[in-house]
């Protein structure tokens, strides 16, 4: 997902969209979600990560290979926005050099570990460009960002859950049929589309809970609608496998360009936040209901063998999901709660049938997908996004279902897990980072899957918010986010140069 900035905040569908046939489609419908609203605007202007002048770390960029020298990261929301010196030969004061680049990590994971000779490198988009340290003493600065990039897409993950929470509420309770929809038996058929290898594939979408019996639950996408066997299988996600999210996100259309495009902007086309000043952006409700068309599940899918080579060269990473053991005293006073949604431990499915895609020994596995649900004529979008959820959430067991929503701030499993209470817009104080990166560290090896993050930080936050007075601790607040000044950003987590450190881990 990498995409000159300017276009981000340039890509929201229009007005018209907006609107729709039923009754509860219009904007006053959904003021309950202005809160949640301006928690989102501020997390996308939140700086988790700054670097200035990290003279011995390089950016790699596979295609066409270029090798920058760099002169500022930024992490700003899931925005990756990084200044980069002239290539050798170039002035770098010509009017035609452009040396702004920018990286959308939403709806993906999109960084991970990489190992290139005696080099540790911190990969992005899954090989589309690295960070690469040399030296030894600069890898600290590469483990910072990966953190502050764990860190900004699981609030941003936290975030949308809510708004999915709100809209399931909204939404499904002027559905007619909404009793039918929740049922334990309700399997859900219909059309919606995947991305897959850097194009929107058409597909039809089982999800089959018909069977009574455990493991057997499965939601499967079609390569269409003519057979349901086995042999038509393009992927399938199962109730037995490592499951953690299921949530509304924004249109990643704009977002999801050619990985090989990765070239320098001119500084016209940067956000001003990036250059130092301040900008308003504060989007309004109806653009934050506008972009919402596509459903982001988090954990392992299943490709059988006939789909796995298309597959494995798309934007999903694939992954062995190998455990590594925890050590440490914080790792091991956490372990024991490192649990799914259903509370049992985070292991390999064992399931296996005589049906060739239920073979997980013959299929490769990736750590999420994005759906994009296919809206009937008449049939308000966010109605279809509702519709395609809720059996999907029922048939996976996430977030109480079958049974009733989970809906306690506390509960690891539910939608609205630790989500801050306005003015606060910090899911953890900053006391509690080192611990949380540390807990995290020992649990996990750099070779896990995002969604294991996401886990081990979703049980790091249930634990937090059981301590006594957590309130008193240092969380930042709308006003030191969006408030007014030029230094009214400047609250990062981590702001590294090559000589000083102000880290939070420091």
């Amino acid at each position: 997902m990498i995409i000159p900035l300017k276009a981000h905040f340039q890509s929201t569908p229009s007005v018209e969209h907006v609107a729709g046939s039923a009754s509860w489609a219009q904007l006053d419908h959904f003021d309950q979600l202005r809160p949640l609203q301006a928690q989102v605007e501020c997390q996308k202007q939140k700086i988790y990560y700054v670097c200035d002048n990290p003279n011995s770390i390089t950016l790699e960029v596979r295609n066409p290979h270029r090798i920058y020298r760099i002169q500022r990261i930024v992490l700003r929301g899931a925005q990756l926005e990084i200044l980069v010196e002239s290539p050798e030969g170039k002035d770098a004061q010509a009017e035609d050099w452009q040396n702004c680049i920018a990286i959308d990590l939403a709806n993906t994971a999109g960084v991970s570990w990489a190992n290139t000779g005696s080099c540790r490198c911190l990969e992005l988009q899954n090989g589309a460009a690295m960070f690469v340290a040399e030296p030894s003493s600069t890898e600290p600065h590469l483990s910072q960002l990966f953190d502050a990039c764990m860190l900004a897409q699981f609030e941003q993950i936290q975030l949308f859950k809510a708004v999915t929470a709100s809209i399931i509420s909204i939404v499904g309770s002027q559905l007619p049929d909404i009793s039918q929809l929740l049922h334990n038996s309700y399997n859900y058929k219909d059309w919606c589309e995947l991305y897959i290898q850097g194009e929107w594939t058409r597909v039809f979408c089982y999800v089959d809970k018909s069977s009574k019996s455990k493991g057997k639950h499965k939601i499967k996408f079609f390569k269409d609608d003519k057979s349901t066997s086995s042999k038509n299988v393009l992927c399938y996600i199962s109730e037995t496998d490592s499951v953690e999210d299921l949530l509304f996100v924004l249109d990643p259309a704009s977002s999801l360009t050619d990985p090989s495009n990765l070239t320098p902007k001119s500084a016209d086309e940067v956000d001003p936040l990036f250059l130092g000043s301040a900008r308003d952006s504060r989007a309004s409700l109806h653009t934050l209901l506008a972009g919402l068309t596509t459903l982001r599940y988090v954990g392992e899918v299943h490709w059988p063998p006939k789909t796995a080579e298309r597959s494995r060269s798309s934007s999903l990473s694939f992954s062995t999901h190998k455990r590594a053991g925890s050590s440490g005293s914080l790792a091991s006073s956490l372990a024991s709660t490192f649990t799914s949604p259903k509370k049992h431990a985070r292991t390999n499915s064992t399931v296996s049938t005589s049906s060739s895609d239920e073979n997980h020994a013959m299929c490769a596995t990736t750590s999420e997908l994005l759906i994009r649900p296919i809206p009937h004529n008449g049939v308000h979008r966010l109605e279809s996004m509702v519709r395609a959820a809720l059996p999907m959430m029922g048939c996976l067991g996430l977030y109480g279902r079958p049974l009733s929503f989970k809906t306690t701030r506390t509960d690891a499993d539910s939608l609205v897990l630790g989500l801050p209470r306005l003015p606060v817009v910090d899911y953890f104080a900053r006391e509690e980072l080192p611990n949380l990166f540390e807990y995290s560290h020992n649990l996990l090896s750099p070779s896990d899957p995002f969604f294991k993050y996401v886990a081990a930080y979703k049980t790091f936050l249930q634990e937090s918010l059981k301590e006594p007075h957590r309130d008193s601790r240092s969380f930042s607040t709308l006003s030191d986010v969006l408030g007014s000044g030029d230094n009214s950003h400047n609250m990062s987590i981590f702001t590294n140069s090559c000589s000083t450190s102000s880290s939070a881990l420091i």
